[in-house]
Formats: C-alpha cells, sequence, structure tokens
C-alpha cells in the first residue's frame, strides 16, 4: 500500500533539501499525483483540526450558524468558518494551494515532454490545469469571505472547487491508456458526488426564506451524505488516480558564471524511463 501523497511530498522535498550532491549528480524522480493527492489530503486534515478547535472553543457556533439554517445540518466547513479554527486553517491551507499549483505545473509539462501525446490530449492537460490552478488559489477566498459576510458567496467559493477539482481527476483519466476498474468506480461515484451536492446546495440556498425558516427543499439526509462523501472522496482520491509515468527533473547551473555564480539555473524534465 502507498504512502499518503502528503507523506511522500514531504519525503521528497525532505530528500532533496537534505542532500545537494543528489541534486548535483543525477536526475530527480517527481510524481506529479502526488502532489495532487496531497492537496486534497491536507484540506481534509485542516478540516479535521478545525473541527477539533470548534468543538473545544466554538460549540456555539456548530449550534448555530447561516449554513445550518440553510442546509439543515452543519457542512464539513462549518468547523473553519469562525475563529480560532479560521486562522490556522487559512494558514495550512496556502500548502494544499501550492501542491495543487505545483501538481498543475508537473502535469503539463510532463504532458509536453511525452512522445506520441495527441495535441488534443495536450489541450485537454491544458485546459484541466489550468482551470485547477485558479481553483485553488481562489478557494483561499473561503476564509475572507466567511458565512457572515455573506453565505452564498462563501459557498460558491466552495463549489467551484467542488467541480474543478473532479474535472482536474478525470483528466487525470484521459491520460492513461489502461485503468483498472476499480479506479473507474471511483470516478464515477466520485463524479456524481461532485454534481449532487452542487444541485442540492443550489436548492437550498435559492429556495431559502429568511423570514420564514422553513426546512430544506433537500432532505436534511440525502445531503449530508453528499457533502460527507464528497470530503472522504477529497482524502482518498490519492489511491484511485491512474499510476503515471514519474518526471526526471534535473537541477543544473547554467554554464557561464561570474565569482562562482550561475547567471541563470536551468532546469531539464523528460520523462522518467
Amino acid at each position: 500500500m502507498r504512502a499518503p501523497g502528503i507523506v511522500r511530498v514531504l519525503r521528497d522535498v525532505s530528500d532533496f533539501l537534505g542532500s545537494s550532491a543528489h541534486a548535483r549528480d543525477g536526475p530527480v524522480a517527481v510524481t506529479p499525483e502526488d502532489y495532487l493527492a496531497a492537496s486534497g489530503e491536507v484540506i481534509a486534515l485542516a478540516m479535521a483540526m478545525s473541527w477539533i478547535m470548534a468543538a473545544i472553543w466554538r460549540r456555539d457556533a456548530i449550534r448555530d450558524n447561516p449554513l445550518l439554517d440553510r442546509l439543515g445540518y452543519n457542512n464539513v466547513c462549518v468547523a473553519w468558518d469562525v475563529p480560532p479554527a479560521l486562522y490556522p486553517a487559512a494558514f495550512v491551507m496556502q500548502f494544499a494551494i501550492y501542491c495543487g499549483v505545483r501538481y498543475c505545473v508537473l502535469d503539463y509539462v510532463r504532458g509536453a515532454v511525452t512522445p506520441g501525446l495527441s495535441r488534443r490530449k495536450v489541450r485537454i492537460i491544458k485546459f484541466c490545469n489550468t482551470l485547477y490552478a485558479v481553483s485553488i488559489m481562489a478557494v483561499s477566498l473561503l476564509f475572507v469571505v466567511t458565512p457572515k459576510v455573506s453565505p452564498s458567496v462563501h459557498t460558491t467559493f466552495f463549489v467551484q472547487l467542488i467541480i474543478c477539482r473532479f474535472v482536474v481527476v478525470a483528466g487525470n483519466f484521459v491520460e492513461v491508456e489502461r485503468i483498472p476498474r476499480e479506479k473507474w468506480v471511483f470516478l464515477g461515484v466520485y463524479g456524481l458526488v461532485s454534481l449532487l451536492l452542487p444541485a442540492c446546495l443550489f436548492i437550498n440556498f435559492v429556495t431559502y426564506d429568511s423570514k420564514n425558516k422553513k426546512k430544506p427543499t433537500v432532505p436534511m439526509a440525502l445531503g449530508m451524505i453528499f457533502d460527507y462523501s464528497w470530503f472522504a472522496c477529497l482524502a482518498v482520491t490519492g489511491r484511485f488516480l491512474p499510476e503515471q509515468t514519474p518526471l526526471q527533473i534535473t537541477y543544473q547551473l547554467q554554464p557561464g558564471t561570474a565569482g562562482g555564480v550561475a547567471e541563470k539555473p536551468s532546469e531539464r524534465v523528460a520523462p522518467a524511463p
């Protein structure tokens, strides 16, 4: 069983930073999918941390909040929408953003240097990665526009992540020819949840009446199933991504240095053999 994506990413970074000789003497193997998996796992960890903090210091926010009024249940995001969890969650989210953007860059480069890849697939890779890079950066605005400021805008930032992350995960399946059946099953479940959860959120927000405060249009149990299932998929995505060729990255100093300092560093990449 492979280690979680966040462990593999931290291990790669630690090995690289801890061994300058390794970086000089040979190429560094990097698996882009590790970063995509890590970005989701970090979000899940930030969420778990936030619920622990909210359960200790902000039980009042769990019992009464704008999302509970509209959905009939506590959305998983409720815990990090209020201090004190709001602040460390926003900090931890920066690592998820780094991993997400790093994945997009590495995956696009791999697509560009992979021989025999059709132009259509390269365009799909470019589109999916650009979309997710913008999406993962925009999600940080969740901590700026909280439900107290605007429940609708806050939820919009969350919904766009749901949709864009599924697009980039599905894009991985386009790049690979042979994929085990269980991974297709995961993609189907993940896609269904990523479609129905935004639909449930949209219906409940549109039909919400702040004066009468009727029960949500979508049954509470149904909304909870889709909501919590999406976060479960977020945490286990790395185990179901199709296996692809790692990248070999070689870091070198550019020829032509002044005083032992390179005028410009160079980076060479190629698919790993």
